[in-house]
């Protein structure tokens, strides 16, 4: 799901000469922030997500998202229990109110999280990221330590570290400032 309609992303300054269907175009965006969110680690819009977990003996268990927002259901052992019975932390604790969540015993919680939008220059960001990828797909971005084999008529280019585990989501400078200043595990970044 794009933070974004195809409507809203069309007119945007980026997609000036985007020349694709409206299919393709919502690809590449649900991809674009698909992949923010990613390296953000934060879902930007609100989104449902389900974890099966193992109980411990203690009152809690503990989500792998942020940013929780409300419980849908909890079942423990394959027992449907009352959502009420349970208190959901923003940073992904669940806690029991009065029962333990007994060891080895699986806990399948269904929950929604996220924020509610991504701030203003992120959307932008992602916007201008999706028009880029959808204007080279026919040429893509060769990344700065690209290297290039020239044999017989053919022409090999590889890359030696993709630009994802180097810090740069899409290999566009003034893009990937914006989306690494929101990621958690980097601080701030000048674009």
């Amino acid at each position: 799901m794009s933070w974004v309609s195809v409507g809203d992303a069309e007119v945007h300054p980026s997609f000036v000469g985007v020349d694709a269907a409206s299919d393709r175009i919502s690809e590449v965006l649900d991809l674009a922030s698909a992949r923010i969110e990613t390296v953000t680690g934060v879902a930007w819009v609100p989104r449902t997500a389900s974890e099966t977990l193992a109980g411990d003996g203690t009152r809690s268990v503990w989500l792998s998202r942020v940013a929780c927002r409300s419980l849908t259901s909890v079942t423990v052992d394959g027992d449907s229990v009352a959502v009420s019975e349970f208190t959901l932390y923003p940073w992904g604790q669940v806690k029991r109110a009065r029962d333990v969540f007994p060891a080895g015993e699986l806990v399948v919680v269904e929950f929604e999280h996220g924020r509610d939008a991504p701030p203003d220059d992120l959307l932008d960001a992602m916007v201008r990221a999706a028009a880029t990828m959808l204007q080279q797909e026919d040429n893509p971005r060769i990344g700065e330590r690209t290297e290039q084999i020239v044999a017989e008529g053919a022409t090999i280019n590889f890359a030696g570290v993709p630009d994802i585990k180097r810090g740069r989501p899409f290999g566009m400078p003034d893009v990937d400032a914006v989306v690494m200043s929101y990621a958690s595990s980097h601080g701030p970044q000048v674009a």
